[in-house]
């Protein structure tokens, strides 16, 4: 039990020092996302067809953490505005009925990530590789709008429910930044995430593709 202790307290030692005398780095990013959910229910499976969303997020990262090029950091990201809407019209005796079902989602994720960065001081370009585990949770709103036609008369419902979920999620990424100064620097990257929820009695899988744009700056 001693020699468990004293391996602990070596180990958050070491982590502490590493971040102590780590560079950090702070970004803020946007851009788009895209990737039709899957949805399971009841034993059917069917894709829905979603508008490309927005993206938008900030990081901190650590570089130089054992090795010269690792660095590990946190990160917050919201996707939004990627929704889905189907109408349908059913006439049958002289009556239409025509229903509109909207389905607004948003993620927020919580996610720790590592990459492969060069963070050479002595250049201005910086690729990186790399990917991270979290936690998403996922806000759904579905709006069914129903209009009955009789004899050009319009008689219209609307019914909304939501729900949302926490679910564990990962990523992969990869990108390059490019220093503008010594403090500030730009970059762009491109990541797949994944993560699967379960919304109104439904499995959920959410597997997109992002690609962002980024500001950065280092202290």
């Amino acid at each position: 039990m001693k020699k468990l202790s004293i391996l602990v307290v070596f180990i958050y030692a070491f982590s502490y020092t590493q971040f102590l005398y780590a560079d950090a780095r702070a970004e803020f990013q946007v851009g788009m996302v895209s990737g039709d959910p899957e949805l399971s229910f009841a034993g059917v499976t069917d894709d829905l067809d979603v508008d490309t969303g927005m993206n938008l997020g900030g990081s901190l990262w650590w570089d130089g953490i054992a090795t010269p090029n690792l660095s590990l950091g946190v990160s917050v990201n919201r996707t939004m505005e990627a929704d889905f809407s189907q109408t349908a019209a059913l006439t049958f005796l002289g009556v239409t009925l025509t229903g509109t079902l909207d389905i607004e989602h948003d993620i927020d994720t919580l996610m720790v990530n590592a990459v492969f960065r060069d963070n050479s001081n002595e250049k201005k370009i910086h690729p990186y590789i790399g990917g991270g585990i979290g936690i998403a949770k996922t806000d759904a709103d579905v709006t069914l709008s129903a209009t009955v036609t009789v004899n050009g008369q319009a008689f219209t419902g609307v019914g909304t429910t939501s729900d949302d979920d926490t679910s564990f999620a990962a990523q992969f990424m990869g990108g390059v930044d490019f220093e503008i100064t010594e403090n500030v620097y730009v970059g762009a990257n491109m990541g797949y995430f994944m993560t699967e929820a379960d919304l109104f009695g439904a499995e959920v899988e959410f597997d997109n593709f992002r690609a962002n744009l980024i500001l950065g700056v280092t202290f």
